[in-house]
């Protein structure tokens, strides 16, 4: 919704038919016209979407749901256009074996992988992207801080703070990856 509101043209996928029903509700509550969606495994988005090119594929918190990573990664690649980049937020390395990602495999049959930004690259590179980088992670946020000249003190003070937010954030939180055709 947010990249329609915003004014581009949108066509988003879920395997959910529940999901799309009130996806379509929200459609027609804000009267978005550039905007469509249709029931879809992200592993079969290319079947659905051969005819269409798209600049920008989104994977929000979804990815490490996918059946086959590889492949998802795979159809997005190919209904990318050339210089198009793959956004994707996913959850860190660790989420595979969380209680709450465990107890949901258990309970709902879904697919609760952990996806490091490290992996989504890895593969993507395999699958034909020509780069990737991922952001806001610990090493960015580390990064940034040693390089501004600042008060000793204030600075290692800062660097501890954020080293142990980042080690946490970094097991338990998501990373954003930006990959390019």
């Amino acid at each position: 919704m947010f990249f329609a509101k915003s004014g581009y043209e949108v066509t988003g996928i879920d395997i959910c038919e529940d999901a799309i029903r009130l996806a379509n509700l929200n459609k027609v509550r804000y009267n978005l016209e550039n905007l469509k969606f249709f029931v879809s495994d992200y592993e079969d988005i290319y079947d659905n979407l051969k005819e269409d090119k798209f600049d920008i594929v989104v994977f929000y918190d979804s990815l490490h749901h996918a059946e086959n990573e590889f492949l998802a990664l795979k159809c997005a690649y190919d209904v990318l256009k050339v210089g198009g980049v793959c956004i994707t937020v996913e959850p860190g390395r660790f989420h595979g074996i969380m209680p709450a990602s465990r107890k949901a495999v258990e309970t709902y049959g879904v697919n609760e992988k952990s996806m490091p930004a490290s992996k989504i690259i890895k593969i993507a590179k395999i699958v034909g992207f020509k780069e990737g980088k991922e952001f806001f992670s610990g090493e960015t946020i580390v990064n940034h801080f040693l390089k501004k000249k600042l008060n000793f003190r204030l600075t290692i003070i800062r660097f501890i703070k954020i080293l142990i937010s980042e080690f946490i954030y970094d097991i338990f939180g998501s990373s954003v990856t930006l990959l390019k055709k």
